[in-house]
């Protein structure tokens, strides 16, 4: 997390006090994302987009990410391949092979030319003799009576040393077999922008897009005379700008919504507006509700449920969204065509968040995690992890902390939870206890580190920043009152990783960011230091593991040693100019020295995630973070060798003591 996302961070808890986020698990914010219906399995996947511009690292990430929608909620998936992360990609269905076809797209500066399929459960890629040029925007459809994947169009965009950015269109059409892709159109028509459906109602590939003036336009595909035809309806939707398009089998119609545009004679509005054709003519649908129009977002027709599938995309003249819509023509009403229906998943894990406590009993084997930062909110909800699984618990006074701060007193039992404001909570595996009339406490802070001192019998909170400044403060809680440690404070600082050495016995610092003083510049620290009666005192072994912040750090108990994961890290370039990157490499602490450990299938790397040691399986457990956007995968590291825990069918929640 940069300096400019801490700044949005305070926004944000400032405008969503009183906001709480649903109890979803979901895909990310995205655009430029894809999905597609599966007929064999009765289930929708998703795949890729690219996220915002990232405050932290100033670039935007394209996703690996695949996801499996349900009918009512989203499960992430983790396949043994994947395509390299990209958006604006195709993606189309193949009844006849019962697979999902992929092609194309960009991923950071390159555009891709790839052919990739996806069959239940894995991605294949498929070296072709033949293939399109590599390019991104293009437009897909399967032909079911010719057993085709038609594409169309697209752009080629080259990005020079100097940060030039040059765009070339392509205007040909493409033919792809399950084996080999064939050019049949050198040249068609100048659509930019494409979308492409089969019309199965008419036995028809449709074009639409724009011209060069965000006029639309419309064409059919006749393979035989290998021609684009311009259809001129009475009537068409006028604009149609990275629009999104499928068929619905019922009522046997071709679907159209979003796109943005301003023209002389048309400026589209915020508001989404869904368009039907009948073979003849464009038609526009009456909603019950108004949702907000994007462009290049994800669609598709559940035939099951008969819904269509609106996902992600970026809001007109906003921001990507990774809100699920579906528009339910089953909500119909005099003069209403359907509405818009927004889905969130049931809360069976936790959502997409960073900056969530995570502390583990060792006694009863759970790991805990409360609250948590998330895309427009903040979550209030509180979940245990035990067994491989997790499992929600519902409780009265759970703390509304958005971001606390949390450890877990080994002596009396007791998951100690603290919010910004210093309010603090006990829970004993059965209820929250509520300190309300506290005659001292730590004053208001975010990006605090938090642990156990069982030398001291105390939990120790270190450090933050004020919404001023960062402070160097020290707090002390042994279950009954807060007292401050004021002896050789450490260098103030947030987002530091923060443990109890077991060699040592005392609680240790590394990392952070922050100021010495006030008036010092920025820093990114890649110090130690360690905590006692006397006050902080540096520790200066041989080796650190690099300038870092919202790294996170768990005790192995079997050997005592501290395992660091992850954070926002300072590296310097070929160049040597510095710059931040997201990391997931892990080190070691022994007490003494750090050593960097060699795993495999490393998690994506990320900053402010939620890990601590698993008793109950003996590993360690990672969940969420930030890397660009909000994630809700949990991994697991087992010696050396990480993997990532599948979601748990289990719907339990649980109330108190099991």
């Amino acid at each position: 997390m940069s300096v400019l996302t801490l700044r949005r961070t305070f926004l944000a808890a400032a405008l969503l006090l009183s906001a709480q986020a649903s109890l979803a698990t979901n895909p990310s914010v995205r655009t430029g994302v894809r999905m597609v219906y599966d007929e064999s399995t009765g289930s929708t996947i998703l795949f890729g987009g690219i996220t915002a511009t990232d405050a932290g690292t100033s670039q935007a990430y394209e996703l690996t990410d695949t996801w499996l929608w349900t009918g009512a909620r989203w499960i992430q998936r983790f396949p043994t391949h994947t395509p390299p992360g990209r958006s604006s990609h195709i993606m189309v269905y193949d009844p006849n092979r019962s697979r999902i076809v992929l092609f194309g797209g960009r991923g950071g500066t390159t555009d891709f030319a790839d052919t990739w399929v996806y069959d239940h459960s894995d991605w294949t890629q498929i070296s072709t003799p033949n293939a399109p040029d590599a390019r991104n925007l293009a437009a897909a459809a399967f032909d079911r009576v010719r057993d085709r994947v038609v594409l169309f169009g697209g752009r080629r965009t080259v990005v020079s040393g100097r940060g030039i950015v040059t765009s070339t269109s392509f205007y040909d059409t493409w033919e792809f077999d399950g084996t080999t892709w064939t050019k049949t159109i050198e040249t068609g028509p100048t659509v930019l922008l494409p979308q492409l459906v089969f019309d199965e109602a008419h036995n028809q590939v449709l074009l639409i897009g724009q011209d060069d003036k965000f006029a639309p336009l419309m064409y059919s595909y006749d393979a035989a005379s290998r021609v684009w035809n311009r259809i001129t309806p009475a009537t068409l939707p006028p604009c149609v700008n990275q629009a999104a398009v499928t068929y619905q089998r019922n009522p046997g119609a071709v679907f159209l919504v979003g796109g943005v545009c301003v023209t002389a004679s048309f400026t589209s509005t915020t508001t989404e507006e869904a368009w039907t054709w009948d073979g003849t003519n464009w038609s526009k649908l009456a909603t019950k509700s108004a949702i907000v129009r994007v462009t290049d977002p994800a669609i598709t027709y559940d035939e099951a449920r008969n819904v269509t599938l609106l996902f992600g995309g970026t809001e007109a003249y906003g921001s990507p969204r990774s809100t699920t819509y579906a528009f339910d023509p089953s909500l119909a009403a005099e003069n209403i065509a359907g509405d818009w229906v927004p889905f969130d998943s049931s809360g069976v894990i936790p959502g997409p968040r960073s900056l969530a406590a995570m502390r583990s009993d060792p006694v009863s084997k759970t790991v805990y995690l409360l609250n948590g930062l998330t895309d427009i909110s903040y979550f209030t909800d509180f979940w245990m992890y035990q067994n491989g699984g997790w499992q929600r618990i519902i409780a009265e006074n759970t703390p509304q902390c958005g971001t606390p701060f949390a450890s877990f007193d080994t002596d009396r039992s007791k998951l100690v939870a603290v919010c910004n404001d210093g309010s603090t909570f006990e829970w004993d595996g059965a209820a929250w206890k509520t300190f309300a009339d506290l005659k001292t406490k730590p004053t208001f802070r975010r990006f605090a580190a938090m642990t156990y001192d069982p030398t001291q019998k105390k939990s120790v909170l270190y450090g933050g920043h004020d919404d001023t400044k960062y402070v160097d403060t020290t707090w002390l809680w042994d279950g009954t009152q807060w007292t401050e440690q004021k002896k050789n404070r450490a260098p103030a600082r947030g987002l530091t990783a923060l443990w109890y050495d077991a060699s040592l016995k005392k609680v240790v610092i590394y990392g952070g960011i922050g100021r010495p003083n006030v008036q010092d510049r920025l820093q990114r620290y890649n110090d130690m230091w360690a905590l006692d009666a006397n006050g902080w005192t540096e520790l200066k072994p041989s080796t650190l593991p690099g300038t870092r912040y919202g790294a996170q750090v768990a005790l192995n108990p079997a050997n005592g040693h501290a395992v660091l994961f992850g954070g926002l890290r300072l590296d310097v370039d070929a160049k040597g100019l510095q710059k931040q990157v997201y990391a997931n490499d892990v080190w070691e602490w022994d007490g003494t020295n750090w050593k960097q450990l060699t795993t495999t299938n490393a998690p994506p790397a990320r900053e402010n995630a939620a890990m601590d040691f698993d008793f109950s399986r003996n590993n360690f457990v990672l969940f969420g973070g930030w890397s660009g956007h909000y994630l809700s995968d949990t991994w697991v590291l087992d010696g050396n060798d990480w993997r990532a825990v599948p979601e748990s069918f289990t719907r339990r929640r649980v109330g108190g003591r099991r």
